[in-house]
Formats: structure tokens, C-alpha cells, sequence
């Protein structure tokens, strides 16, 4: 649903946000060239979402050889393939995101799974700095507490990562030049086509059921 980057309408805005090209930026700076560069942050990107899969199906009751065996699919779907050659933030994003959700599912015991809402809430703040759609993360978390009637540690949750978020917010405005803002604002405002939200009805199972079947 997302309109271009640039077009007649003007600039559109990106989804994909600053963390993960200051990771690629910072392998540069230690002396790899770029294409190295993104080939180490992209493999090492994928590399962390298979742990944090494996890591959730283990906390789940899977087996190790079942839960690794599953995660390990990942390198089999086309749009990996497509990666092995090219670089993408998503794999960053979803990993954090999966810990974030690792934190969560091991306690049984309300009492030790206090301790794990600020690490949730930190993983789940620097997953949006990475791509700003993972705040599926700490609203499936929230909306868990909800139903418990953890209302405290739904409130504990939601305030800690908000602030978070705005102190990130506001190092990475600055350290942009006000960029950041300029690309949230711009991509948030719109300027899409219904008939671009229609096609996606087409496009979602197109794409499960028949171009990345693996996913």
C-alpha cells in the first residue's frame, strides 16, 4: 500500500528507517566494502531471525531438531534467494521482533515476566527504528496483557516503550538533520490510489499461494 518514493505527488516517504543502514554504514567504517558490507548485514540479519524463530518454537515445546528444522525454511522461500545477492531491512526488523516476543512467552508466572516488559520494550523500540510496521510486536504483547487483565504491566509496557521511542526519536531527528521526521510524515500522509488498495486484495494470496509459498 505504500506509494512511491518519488513521484508526481511529490516525495513519498519510505517504510524502512534508519538502524539498519547505520549497521551496514558502521561495517564500512570498519574497513568492509559496501557490497561485503550489505552481504554481512543481510546474512547476519537472517541468521538472527532463524534464532529468534527457533528460540520461539523452543519456548513453545517444539523439539531443538523440529524447531531449528522449521526455522531453518526460511532459506528455502524465493525471497531469500532474492537476498542472497541483495540487502533488506526486514530480516533485521523481524528478528528483533521475534525476541521481543521470546521475552514474553517463557514466563508462565506473571511475577517473572515483569522483569522481561523492558527488554521488550527496548527490542521492540529499536525493531521500529529498523522498520516502522514491527509495532505489531509490542501491540500483540500489550493486547495479551489486556486480556490477562495485567492492566499495570499493560500500562508498564505501553509507557516504557513509548518513551523509547521518542528518545530514539529524538537522537536519531537530530543526527539526521531532520530528515527522520521529514520521511514519517511523508510516508504517513498518504497520497495512495484506491485502486492500489484493491489490487492488493489480488496481490496478498498471489503472493503466499503462488510466488513465495514457503513464506
Amino acid at each position: 500500500l505504500y506509494r512511491p518514493i518519488i513521484s508526481e505527488l511529490g516525495y513519498g516517504g519510505t517504510r524502512y528507517m534508519p538502524l539498519y543502514f547505520m549497521f551496514q554504514g558502521t561495517l564500512i567504517k570498519l574497513g568492509l566494502e559496501p557490497s561485503a558490507a550489505g552481504l554481512v548485514a543481510m546474512q547476519t540479519s537472517a541468521a538472527a531471525m532463524t534464532a529468534g524463530i527457533t528460540l520461539i518454537l523452543r519456548r513453545s515445546g517444539v523439539s531443538f531438531t523440529w524447531a531449528l528444522g522449521l526455522a531453518l525454511v526460511t532459506y528455502c522461500t524465493t525471497i531469500f534467494q532474492q537476498y542472497v545477492t541483495d540487502t533488506n531491512c526486514e530480516y533485521l526488523a523481524a528478528a528483533l521482533s521475534l525476541f521481543a516476543f521470546a521475552c514474553y512467552l517463557p514466563a508462565t508466572n506473571p511475577a517473572q515476566q515483569g522483569s522481561s516488559l523492558l527488554l521488550i520494550a527496548i527490542l521492540s523500540a529499536l525493531a521500529f527504528f529498523v522498520k516502522f510496521t514491527t509495532l505489531y510486536a509490542p501491540a500483540a504483547v500489550l493486547l495479551h496483557l489486556m486480556i490477562a487483565r495485567r492492566h499495570r504491566d499493560a500500562a508498564i509496557l505501553a509507557g516504557s516503550t513509548l518513551i523509547l521511542i521518542l528518545v530514539l526519536f529524538g537522537v536519531l531527528q537530530h543526527g539526521s538533520h531532520g530528515y527522520l521526521w521529514e520521511n514519517l510524515k511523508s510516508s504517513a500522509t498518504g497520497g495512495t490510489e484506491l485502486a492500489r488498495v484493491f489490487s492488493y486484495l489480488g496481490r496478498f494470496p498471489r503472493e503466499m499461494f503462488y510466488e513465495h509459498p514457503a513464506v
